[in-house]
């Protein structure tokens, strides 16, 4: 529950800051992106098994 909270703020507040020019950021961006498509992946999945096996 804490990951997908933290990759929204990481990668909406990486956004802000590469607005500002900080361009490092958008390894940030790139990393937490990929974590928090990852994280919705998997838990679609997990509750679709779940509905699934009933």
């Amino acid at each position: 529950m804490i990951e997908p909270l933290f990759s929204v703020l990481l990668t909406f507040g990486g956004i802000y800051f590469m607005w500002q020019g900080f361009h490092w950021m958008r390894y940030i961006v790139i990393f937490s992106g990929i974590l928090m498509t990852l994280s919705f992946t998997l838990s679609v999945l997990l509750i679709f098994s779940q509905l699934i096996k009933k």
